[in-house]
């Protein structure tokens, strides 16, 4: 259900950044919207109850709690990488409270400053005609990603986060372009010999 939600968000994002609002693609997020609804009516009929979207939630919100406590008892340092151990679970289902508990508050500014240096860069260049094409739908997964963290923890399981920091990363690269002249000049500055 989150990434299906995250998925809904994610698309209403896109629209709107394209400012492109046709009846397909309207109909595209309604048809999201629509799965959605049905496989949370479908989960909530489950005759196994944890299965059930409420239960779901209810451990969520253990998992939260007791991510809560851990940042209560060490708010500035953590417990440290790879050390946040909660009853029932290794993760907090919330990817940023998880990395609040282990890296402390430092680390988690850290890691939404970096967001925040790439999606500046965004929303500064996001209407450039050269750049439009590739930048909204890179700007559409990362922010999916990090919408559906918000609920789950891939942001730590390397083999499908890999894939959100090179989609990053290119979109770093497109909303902040490096001009040929300006590498040449800084190296040429710095001293480096050019072939």
């Amino acid at each position: 259900l989150g990434a299906l939600l995250s998925l809904f968000l994610g698309a209403g994002l896109y629209l709107y950044l394209k400012k492109d609002f046709s009846v397909k693609k309207l109909a595209l997020v309604a048809t999201i919207g629509i799965a959605l609804l049905l496989a949370f009516s479908l989960r909530q009929a489950s005759t196994k109850t944890h299965h059930t979207p409420g239960f779901s939630f209810e451990k969520r919100l253990t998992y939260w709690q007791d991510s809560l406590a851990i940042i209560k008892s060490r708010p500035l340092t953590g417990v440290g990488p790879g050390n946040f151990d909660i009853s029932l679970s290794r993760y907090a289902h919330n990817s940023y409270l998880q990395m609040w508990a282990e890296m402390g508050i430092l680390g988690l500014i850290s890691f939404l400053w970096l967001i925040s240096i790439v999606f500046k860069g965004l929303l500064q260049n996001i209407r450039s005609a050269n750049y439009q094409r590739e930048t909204i739908p890179l700007a559409t997964a990362c922010f999916i990603f990090l919408a559906h963290n918000c609920m789950d923890f891939t942001l730590f399981l390397p083999e499908i986060n890999i894939l959100w920091w090179i989609a990053l990363g290119l979109l770093y690269c497109h909303v902040n372009p490096i001009r040929k002249d300006e590498f040449l000049q800084d190296s040429i500055s710095n001293g480096v010999n050019q072939n």
